[in-house]
């Protein structure tokens, strides 16, 4: 999977639950709430102010290996 700024939380969470945990490492604890489950990814790093490149290198890493 190619993972964007414009990837849906709620969709990655779903197809790939373990990258709950690198939401929590850079901050984002509030992932399970109902509303991130339409938030991109970009916007949520915009709201807590978090490098969305460094999120999404974490991301990638974890669902591409």
């Amino acid at each position: 999977m190619v993972v964007t700024e414009y990837s849906l939380i709620g969709a990655l969470l779903r197809f790939y639950p373990d990258t709950i945990e690198d939401f929590k490492e850079v901050g984002m604890n509030c992932v399970g709430c109902p509303s991130s489950a339409k938030e991109t990814i970009g916007q949520a790093c915009n709201v807590h102010s978090v490098d969305v490149n460094e999120l999404i290198k974490k991301l990638d890493k974890r669902i591409n290996g």
